[in-house]
């Protein structure tokens, strides 16, 4: 997905020639304004491109969803949550001293969390705290054949035979959904690439995956271009917010920079990126 999020930016930066006129783009009869922002279209297209894919998606469905609280009969674990600690039948009561509302949340509460992370559950009528590690979240995000936890569907044998039927909640997806949807991308990219978190250092090559349904391709595209636009704002020349400082300078200074030797600038810094990314995707 990130050849044609790539081309998407590309055709981004082409934006402004087609909704100005090209003579617009002059130096000299272009405001300010809108000199800096032509800059600075390739990355905006990505963000705007981006979002808009989420909201699409988030606004042509219902959720069907659990609430923490309607999970009566616990957790239902995987052998690795089992390792880390859990036990089937263990109850949720907080992450980080933060009370989960819905169930599928528990999983990104526990992943997104910078630091080791402390869960209070509920087991055999007692509270006890659980301690999950960078290490242990790491192979959280790798485990792809089951999932972590799932919600318990009926009580142990020991404790009866009869039981009542998990009560699930339906809603329509809104805007509200689609901003943390798109919030929770931003913060995944930065755990992914930001150098603060070293922990997750190795697994910049799990953005490279094969969807097989349409939404899948969808969201990866969408992951994919806020991808390129926050790479895009870095202070650089070649990218965007650099191009628009660069933009900046020159209409205070009142003239150009040597194009000849602002492009060889341009061309090294974008190789450079692009020599870092790769490195960082190949880990």
């Amino acid at each position: 997905m990130i050849i044609p999020a790539l081309a998407i930016f590309i055709l981004g930066r082409l934006v402004p020639v087609w909704i100005f006129k090209e003579n617009q783009l002059d130096f000299n009869s272009q405001p300010v304004w809108r000199y800096v922002l032509t800059k600075l279209s390739g990355s905006l297209t990505s963000f705007l491109l981006a979002f808009i894919i989420i909201i699409i998606l988030t606004l042509s469905g219902h959720e069907k969803y659990l609430l923490n609280k309607n999970a009566i009969y616990g957790i239902k674990c995987s052998q690795l949550a089992l390792d880390q600690g859990f036990k089937d039948g263990d109850k949720i009561i907080s992450i980080q001293n933060k009370e989960v509302e819905r169930f599928s949340d528990i999983v990104k509460m526990i992943v997104l969390e910078y630091e080791p992370v402390y869960i209070k559950i509920y087991r055999d009528e007692n509270e006890d705290t659980l301690m999950i590690t960078n290490k242990d979240k790491l192979e959280i995000m790798r485990l792809t054949k089951e999932e972590y936890i799932v919600p318990k569907t009926k009580p142990d044998s020991a404790l009866g035979t009869r039981y009542e039927q998990l009560k699930f909640n339906e809603s329509r997806l809104g805007l509200k959904r689609a901003f943390n949807t798109y919030g929770l991308m931003i913060k995944q990219i930065n755990i992914l690439f930001s150098p603060r978190h070293k922990q997750f250092e190795n697994i910049g090559g799990f953005i490279i995956i094969f969807p097989r349904d349409l939404k899948s391709i969808s969201m990866i595209l969408a992951m994919c271009l806020t991808l390129i636009g926050i790479i895009n704002l870095l202070p650089l020349p070649g990218l965007d917010l650099g191009n628009a400082i660069i933009a900046l300078s020159e209409k205070i200074r009142g003239r150009t920079f040597n194009k000849r030797v602002m492009k060889i600038i341009k061309t090294i810094f974008i190789v450079l990126v692009l020599i870092i990314f790769l490195l960082i995707l190949i880990k």
